[in-house]
């Protein structure tokens, strides 16, 4: 993102000024580690199914910590009234509404935290976010439909064509995340 942002000339997402930077890059940065790797075991557990992250304690324990740091993007949030690093969009915004999308998405009881629903609405209102970031559903549908073989499967051995898949699959009971797909009840 860092080297996309400097290539472009998108000081608008990362400025060249070192404190609003600084800033910036401090909740990239806490999104890559802190944030990202109190989820990985429940995400693995509940989104992946992984059988090993089955472990009731610890999928309990890592829905804990994932919450514990949304609340504390929850009180940045509401300290900046806005974004992350303040009042307006940056890069630090890009990293984190994915992740933010990835905790709202994510099968697990959430903390209720007004300040990040609040910046998850702002963020949806976005295009690119409602492209890349929280509409993954409709694309991964579309995605899915160039696969004949997946379209035979789900069409019982026998092929759908396109618009009568995406109905389809858009109306079934086929979960499609960023994470893959799979049956759920």
């Amino acid at each position: 993102c860092r080297y996309l942002a400097q290539q472009h000339g998108r000081t608008d997402l990362l400025p060249q000024e070192a404190m609003p930077r600084a800033q910036i890059e401090k909740w990239m940065d806490w999104q890559a580690t802190e944030l990202n790797n109190s989820w990985r075991y429940a995400f693995m557990g509940y989104v992946r199914g992984s059988p090993a992250h089955a472990d009731p304690a610890l999928l309990a324990a890592g829905v804990a910590e994932w919450n514990r740091h949304m609340a504390i993007l929850d009180a940045q949030l509401d300290a900046t009234g806005a974004f992350a690093a303040g009042a307006t969009f940056t890069l630090a915004d890009v990293v984190l509404g994915l992740s933010v999308h990835r905790w709202a998405a994510a099968p697990i009881a959430h903390a209720d935290l007004p300040a990040v629903q609040a910046y998850y609405a702002r963020l949806s209102e976005r295009p690119a976010f409602l492209a890349h970031g929280h509409n993954h559903r409709r694309a991964a549908v579309l995605q899915l439909g160039k696969l004949w073989h997946l379209r035979v499967l789900i069409g019982i051995n026998r092929a759908l064509q396109p618009d009568l898949y995406l109905a389809a699959m858009l109306r079934s009971s086929i979960s499609i995340s960023p994470w893959g797909f799979g049956e759920y009840d």
